[in-house]
């Protein structure tokens, strides 16, 4: 089962004097990805870093992550693995960071960045997302009644009929 998010949710958490901002948006495709991170960047132009992941699709998933900067693998994945923990799709989180003056080592970011998003989707109201499947199904002319008597028993939508004529 996989869920979603219906709004905005954003908190903020200090740790060693750096400042993580969580923000986690609802998002139906690429584009909307990058027009909310580049609204958070321009929310928070003097931010050190905005370090995001997200995930997209059920029942197939789409999903990236990047570190912005941050070593390899301390930022980006956390996020991304918190979205896997909550079992959350079509969504973006991004984690901006004031840096504090304190290194935190790698250790200490990607436990920043892991607790920054679980805490942001702690909070949020999660609704369950129900797959989509398409399934094309092609027969003889003859089975047409047979094929429609039977679509009826499954829920769905038939989305096209095309008929299509074979010459010999």
């Amino acid at each position: 089962m996989s869920y979603t998010i219906n709004t905005h949710s954003e908190e903020e958490l200090k740790i060693k004097a750096s400042k993580f901002i969580a923000e986690i948006f609802p998002v139906k495709n690429i584009e909307e990805v990058y027009l909310y991170l580049n609204q958070v960047r321009e929310t928070h132009p003097k931010a050190n870093h905005h370090c995001w992941a997200y995930k997209l699709g059920v029942p197939m998933e789409t999903y990236r992550a990047n570190d912005d900067g941050e070593p390899s693998g301390t930022a980006g994945k956390p996020i991304l693995g918190q979205l896997d923990a909550f079992d959350v799709t079509n969504i973006l989180c991004v984690v901006t960071r004031y840096f504090g003056g304190t290194l935190l080592g790698t250790g200490g970011l990607i436990k920043a960045y892991k607790e920054s998003t679980k805490e942001v989707l702690s909070k949020a109201e999660l609704m369950e997302v129900k797959p989509i499947y398409k399934v094309r199904v092609e027969f003889a002319f003859e089975q047409i009644p047979m094929i429609m008597e039977a679509s009826k028993r499954f829920p769905g939508i038939i989305e096209e009929k095309t008929l299509q004529l074979i010459h010999f």
